[in-house]
């Protein structure tokens, strides 16, 4: 993993030198294209460079706790020491997340259609849920949902009436 790190790290950095370049700033699809790519990489290497920094204050943390002779000094660096190491922890967790290679769909539009039920009573139902899921689901992602067709009242009525 800190491998894949270090190379997303300099991948970063000469994509944002390659930025500033007037080659690429004539490119007008090329430059979008490279600010795309360090937009994506920038997280990741924002975070990675916080967990750098967490490392060398906990390694700082265990020595000042190894050479310490106060006991109020060794409470202190003992306290330091299991901060550290939640942030460490966490900051790790966030790291694996971003690593996970993003779904090239997710930038795309999705038309959903739901059908009614054949068969079973109970079915009958189960496009009004679907729909009304779909819709919670969406909203609580903070999605855009855009209907192109709904039920009119006269529909609704005739599927609760079956």
């Amino acid at each position: 993993m800190l491998e894949r790190l270090k190379q997303i790290e300099t991948r970063y950095e000469e994509l944002s030198r390659e930025l500033s370049s007037p080659e690429l700033l004539a490119d007008h699809s090329a430059y979008s294209k490279t600010a795309k790519q360090v937009r994506a990489l920038g997280d990741i290497v924002q975070k990675y460079r916080a967990w750098n920094v967490l490392k060398e204050e906990f390694a700082g943390a265990c020595e000042l706790l190894d050479t310490a002779d106060d006991d109020e000094m060794l409470e202190m660096a003992r306290l330091e020491v299991e901060e550290l190491q939640a942030k460490l922890e966490s900051t790790e967790t966030d790291l694996k997340l971003l690593l996970i290679p993003s779904d090239p769909n997710d930038e795309k539009n999705v038309i959903v259609e739901i059908r009614a039920g054949t068969g079973v009573t109970r079915h009958r139902f189960l496009p009004l849920e679907s729909y009304t899921r779909i819709h919670w689901s969406a909203k609580l992602s903070s999605e855009d949902i855009k209907t192109l067709c709904e039920w009119t009242a006269a529909e609704r009525a005739r599927i609760a009436s079956r």
